[in-house]
């Protein structure tokens, strides 16, 4: 593909570079998406299996929930978004897409207050 400024069927002058750049992203979201997952099951395991009830151990708790649910839920969704090129063709899907990027700042928030 050239650096030039013409548009191509398959892919906007607003989108990605280059195909080989856009598998690269992908593939990067779906190894961090797996990690995630895997890491944040691995903490509340272990913290969830202690029982104390200092205000560290609730901190990590529920820091790795609000985690493991983006990795579960956002993280998967964006990949499908960028599959589709954003063109969803349904304006629940990218209503519900916002609600689930931004849904796990408000635990977030709590956290820190």
């Amino acid at each position: 593909m050239s650096d030039s400024a013409e548009a191509s069927d398959d892919m906007p002058i607003t989108s990605w570079n280059s195909s080989v750049e856009f598998y690269v992203v992908v593939s990067m979201l779906l190894v961090f998406c797996v990690l995630g997952v895997a890491g944040n099951v691995v903490v509340l395991a272990v913290f969830c299996r202690r029982g104390d009830q200092l205000a560290s151990t609730v901190f990590i708790v529920v820091l790795a929930a609000v985690d493991f649910s983006t990795c579960l839920a956002v993280v998967p969704f964006t990949v499908y978004i960028e599959l589709v090129r954003y063109n969803v063709g349904v304006d629940f899907v990218c209503k519900l897409y916002q609600v689930c990027c931004s849904s796990h700042l408000y635990p977030a928030t709590a956290l820190s207050a």
